[in-house]
């Protein structure tokens, strides 16, 4: 077999367009291994950002809960100060009322089970 120009340059031609083809099959299955990677990237995506919704309705709703606890713990510290400053008044009108009274330092029986009292001359 002679080396012409002709026959090298056809063979040169034929490996180039091997090498092209097997160049262009192995550029497919890269582009096919990157898109199934990028399908699975997308759904880790989608559900990332469906857990980042849930989590933000989730803070939402604590913070409002966090808001309508506080608003009771207030509400039921104004009525225990209302309910304070009434019994204080209340003892200030009996104190008053029974000042001159002879048996105001005489102990109630059994009270202190169930009231607090001072003795003395207050």
């Amino acid at each position: 077999m002679a080396f012409s120009i002709k026959n090298v340059a056809l063979y040169l031609s034929l490996g180039l367009l091997l090498a092209c083809g097997l160049s262009i099959a192995y550029l497919f299955d890269v582009v096919e291994s990157q898109a199934i990677h990028n399908g699975k990237l997308e759904t880790k995506l989608i559900d990332t950002a469906t857990k980042n919704l849930s989590l933000a309705l989730t803070i939402s709703n604590l913070n409002q809960e966090i808001k309508q606890a506080q608003t009771a713990a207030d509400t039921l510290a104004l009525e225990q100060s209302k309910q304070k400053q009434q019994t204080i008044q209340t003892v200030t009108v009996i104190k008053e009322m029974i000042k001159h009274e002879t048996c105001r330092d005489v102990p109630i029986p059994n009270a202190d089970k169930w009231l607090y009292y001072q003795t003395g001359g207050d």
